[in-house]
């Protein structure tokens, strides 16, 4: 299933901080740590809390988009969660609080990953049996199963019903645990004949961008990637040039939650013979750059064009998605985008874990801005329901067929 994380993680720019961190020793207004009452070990924690926590604190106070914080007083953050974060007994109790601390900005872009999140961050891949998980009539449906994943192998299904894992019954929420590769979990399915199946799933690293394509009916094409990398966009632009003479394409960008804002603006001039305004992005100091599509390599697809969309298509598969729909190069079909449309700077901290800051905040061409309200689809579809994942029937697909066939 996908990692429960901010759809921010997402669009980061080509030139994230991922080599060192800050340059300067970073300080913030947090209460320094009176380590000698402490033993040896635990005041080796609290000084590698503080030196986290001031690193994280630093980038938003020099980066961050907005200067008044949203409103938020951030020097006083500080003084309220550095001590908490100091006293952190292991790294996911600092996480938590840091996080915390980073959503009373209440973006969806500024956060901070564990170690181990950040290195899935930086590979572009994630240790799971290949299974996303939907909350749904009150049950954990799985709603999509990676071909490349144990789960699919053992035949898991769309449709069946996550009843337990390791023994335990997943409640109400429900996040991927810590699982490293060769992991074997149990999981248990309920299936819809009424089967319980009960099967043992090895971990093991997934990419996390999903690349597919096929044929559809009259020489239509469906292309499937589920992240903005620079592998990614390649890929597509391989697929378009490969059906160049398609009639028309559906882009699948459903389970597509962003990546390089570079990447986006290749992907958006795969679809047009010359470069088209994109974005205009703003800054700190008020300062706005516009952007346009880049052109090199392009593909140049002139065919018909839809768009499938939901509430996890987020950050740059929303600009893909507006800037087709406002240069009427596509129809949007599906569900509202997640509204997750910031540009954020990516540092590396102290302990090998990864801070994310919205350093720019984004408006579309059309002077829309879709942090925190998505982009509505030209054609509605509701999601699918439990018995059409059962069924393999596919609404908002069939209303995309149903587009591109259409005179």
């Amino acid at each position: 299933m996908n990692f429960p994380r901010r759809a921010a993680l997402a669009l980061a720019w080509v030139l994230a901080l991922f080599g060192g961190g800050c340059t300067a020793v970073p300080v913030s207004p947090a209460p320094r740590v009176d380590v000698t009452a402490l033993s040896k070990t635990d005041a080796e924690r609290a000084q590698a809390n503080l030196r986290v926590f001031d690193t994280v604190w630093d980038t938003v106070h020099r980066k961050y988009y907005d200067p008044t914080f949203n409103g938020l007083d951030w020097a006083e953050t500080a003084r309220t969660y550095g001590p908490r974060a100091t006293s952190a007994p292991d790294s996911h109790a600092l996480y938590d609080t840091l996080n915390e601390m980073l959503g009373k900005l209440a973006d969806s872009h500024t956060a901070a990953l564990e170690p181990r999140d950040a290195n899935e961050e930086r590979t572009g891949q994630r240790a799971v049996v290949g299974l996303r998980l939907r909350r749904a009539d009150g049950h954990w449906i799985v709603d999509d199963v990676d071909p490349g994943g144990t789960a699919a192998r053992a035949g898991v299904r769309p449709g069946w019903i996550a009843v337990r894992r390791d023994g335990v019954e997943l409640g109400e929420r429900y996040s991927r645990p810590n699982q490293l590769p060769g992991q074997v979990v149990r999981w248990e399915f309920l299936t819809p004949d009424g089967r319980t199946v009960v099967l043992d799933l090895k971990v093991q690293p997934l990419p996390i961008a999903r690349l597919e394509t096929h044929d559809l009916p009259g020489g239509l094409v469906y292309i499937r990637f589920d992240g903005f990398t620079l592998t990614a966009t390649r890929w597509l632009s391989q697929q378009l040039e490969q059906h160049h003479a398609a009639p028309g394409v559906v882009l699948d960008l459903r389970h597509n939650s962003g990546g390089l804002i570079f990447s986006a603006l290749s992907a958006v001039g795969e679809f047009f013979p010359q470069a088209v305004p994109v974005i205009v992005t703003l800054d700190q100091k008020g300062d706005r750059t516009r952007w346009a599509s880049f052109q090199l390599g392009s593909a140049h697809y002139a065919g018909r064009l839809v768009v499938l969309t939901s509430g996890q298509t987020a950050s740059a598969a929303e600009i893909l998605s507006a800037a087709l729909q406002e240069n009427g190069r596509a129809k949007i079909v599906g569900r509202r985008t997640a509204g997750a449309l910031l540009a954020a700077v990516q540092a590396s901290l102290p302990d090998k874990g990864l801070v994310q800051v919205s350093e720019y905040d984004v408006i579309t061409m059309r002077g829309k801005r879709l942090e925190g309200v998505g982009l509505e689809p030209d054609l509605t579809v509701p999601v699918r329901t439990a018995d059409q994942l059962r069924a393999d029937e596919d609404p908002e697909l069939a209303a995309a067929l149903t587009l591109l066939s259409s005179p």
